[in-house]
């Protein structure tokens, strides 16, 4: 059981580090409300009741600080009304439940009342302010935690003022990059088999855009951690905003996942939402969208390539095209209509096959835009000669196993060998 209530800490302490390495104020308090409601369980099974009942004010004070858009959560009778609570919870602590007036005792409680007094004062602050009170607050919640016995909590606030500080750090030399972002990806560059990239040549002089087969994850990480050069990748743009990420992660990776374990997978959606706000915002992406933000992802995407960047896309959808591709969505090829509208110049594609069995990026025959042609036309026949390159690459190759698109059981997993033609199989 006490390994249980330590990793319910655990959790919460993810959540709360997360959540200093965000500029975005709303998006702090949203994720500091899920660390609020697992700490509040955290404490509750430890049996230290004040701990647990401020955390659970604390859920109701998060939700109103991220409405803060709204005209009844812009009312300033809220500070006082949260405050007021804390201090209620100071004094039943010593009447209704009972807890002896000691001194020692008396100064023990205190600490968390004032730690949440000063954040709840601090949200109503500049941004800069609030996480200086909050160092306050995890001073405050540390004594508490250390002299209560929970270590999950005391390493929570241990860390949490490190990250507090490398946040006011970040804020002041306008770092764009997280270092929480920095550790995560060396973390999966150490565990990340290191992936060749074969046919470097076929990369034009001048910025291209980059199409290839998505492989589940592989795509975007092996073109993250290796991919050459200036690059940026197109990902979901839903993965970049916390309130997003549980529904798209639960519908686009695990809804396929058997019924038994789907609940499992939909807590995980949620849980793994500020992590995911932290990488996709810091790594090299452009954000897609599937509505009127669309614009944003062409005009950033012909900002990079105007600065000189590739541009990485894995346009698959659901929709079988043969043994190794999806058939490709055919809207970002429109990116090479905006680009040579603002430089004059034809926009290359270059196909790319990604073979994570093999350890090995494969690059391709470009083909170029032609401003002439009809876009419809255009469309058509660049996707067609990207599709029928990535095939053609990898049923060259040695035989393997295709990572598909789709997140499906690994036993069917196709092979670059069709079934149709078994003889090919004593190829090299």
């Amino acid at each position: 059981m006490d390994i249980l209530i330590q990793a319910l800490g655990l959790v919460g302490m993810v959540l709360i580090l997360a959540s200093f390495q965000f500029r975005e104020q709303k998006s702090l308090i949203r994720i500091q409300l899920f660390s609020s409601l697992i700490f509040a369980i955290h404490y509750l099974l430890l049996g230290a009741t004040t701990g647990a009942v401020l955390n659970i004010i604390g859920i109701g004070r998060a939700y109103v600080f991220s409405s803060k858009d709204r005209a009844w959560a812009r009312k300033k009778g809220w500070v006082p009304l949260f405050c007021g609570a804390y201090v209620l919870v100071y004094i039943l602590t010593f009447t209704l439940l009972g807890r002896s007036p000691v001194p020692g005792d008396l100064i023990l409680e205190l600490l968390p009342v004032i730690g949440s007094v000063v954040t709840t004062i601090g949200f109503y602050l500049d941004n800069i302010t609030m996480r200086k009170l909050a160092l306050v607050n995890g001073t405050a919640w540390l004594i508490y935690n250390v002299i209560s016995g929970s270590v999950g909590g005391t390493l929570t606030e241990a860390f949490g003022i490190g990250s507090v500080l490398i946040g006011l750090w970040r804020l002041k030399n306008g770092s764009d990059i997280s270092p929480l972002f920095r550790v995560i990806k060396w973390l999966v560059a150490l565990c990340y088999p290191k992936m060749e990239v074969v046919g470097t040549e076929n990369l034009p002089d001048e910025p291209a855009i980059i199409v290839g087969n998505h492989s589940q994850m592989h795509g975007p990480i092996a073109c993250e951690l290796y991919f050459p050069g200036s690059h940026y990748i197109w990902c979901a743009g839903e993965m970049m905003h916390l309130k997003d990420v549980p529904a798209y992660a639960y519908q686009d990776f695990w809804s396929q996942k058997p019924k038994y374990s789907r609940w499992f997978y939909k807590a995980l959606s949620y849980l793994i939402a500020p992590l995911s706000v932290c990488v996709f915002n810091n790594a090299h992406t452009i954000g897609v969208y599937r509505d009127a933000r669309i614009i944003s992802t062409f005009k950033n995407t012909v900002k990079r390539l105007c600065e000189g960047a590739n541009v990485v896309v894995f346009p698959e959808h659901p929709v079988p095209h043969d043994h190794i591709l999806c058939e490709f969505q055919d809207k970002f090829i429109d990116t090479a209509r905006l680009y040579y509208k603002k430089t004059g110049r034809e926009l290359s594609f270059v196909p790319l096959y990604i073979a994570p069995r093999l350890r090995t990026m494969y690059l391709g025959t470009p083909i170029r835009f032609c401003a002439a042609n009809p876009m419809d036309c255009e469309r058509r026949r660049i996707c067609d000669h990207l599709m029928a390159q990535i095939t053609a690459m990898a049923c060259a190759l040695p035989a393997h196993t295709v990572v598909p698109y789709q997140n499906i059981p690994k036993k069917d997993y196709p092979s670059s060998i069709p079934k149709e033609a078994p003889y090919e199989k004593n190829r090299g």
